[in-house]
């Protein structure tokens, strides 16, 4: 639902026919996105899918999800190179709630699981036609990520959490398109390895 809204404005924007500046050297540009098809998030819900056969008749279980959220920031040292960095935020929870008997009285029991990971990476894109109002680029990104599981058990309360990378190093290949809009605002696209297959948001040139 919220791509196919991203395209209906993306379209409108395009046929606004609006006159807007190129992106050129000096030039600077802040980002705000969401991610579809997380791959983490993808991996959980065929679990959760998998898992749902095998559950308790008084068994239920919920999620939720925040992001990936992705926010950057770039500044152009030429008409083509642009270098900045990017933060990226992804949560996941699942809940399993169930009754069951413990010591001689019913319990209502809920285990939980959560995923978390954030990424704080330096980015390099190259710019194929920065002079139109059309971007169209291709970046290549790499830093810091963390990522941890945490589960926490319904019946001692004990919460365990593990670490998931042993080498915090994070990557990301991307290939993007940016409208502006106007002289300032735009909006863009990006599809590729990152914590998401697909990214959609909004720039701001300043």
């Amino acid at each position: 639902m919220k791509f196919k809204i991203f395209i209906v404005i993306f379209f409108i924007a395009f046929r606004f026919n609006a006159i807007s500046q190129s992106i050129e050297a000096g030039q600077a540009m802040a980002s705000v996105g969401y991610g579809l098809g997380s791959y983490r998030a993808l991996f959980f819900d065929a679990f959760n899918t998998s898992a749902s056969s095998s559950m308790l008749s008084n068994e239920t279980t919920s999620s939720s999800l925040l992001g990936p959220v992705y926010l950057r920031i770039e500044y152009m040292v030429n008409d083509d190179v642009s270098f900045g960095g990017n933060f990226a935020l992804v949560k996941y929870n699942l809940n399993s709630t169930y009754s069951t008997n413990r010591n001689g009285n019913d319990t209502t029991v809920t285990d939980k699981y959560s995923f978390l990971s954030y990424s704080i990476l330096g980015r390099i894109n190259y710019h194929f036609n920065p002079e139109d109002n059309f971007d169209f680029y291709t970046g290549l990104a790499f830093g810091y990520r963390y990522a941890d599981n945490k589960v926490t058990d319904g019946f001692t309360g004990k919460t365990t959490k593990q670490n998931e990378f042993n080498i915090p190093l994070g990557f990301e290949a991307v290939i993007g398109a940016r409208y502006l809009i106007t002289e300032n605002f735009g909006l863009y696209s990006e599809v590729g390895i990152a914590k998401s297959v697909l990214q959609f948001g909004a720039t701001y040139k300043f």
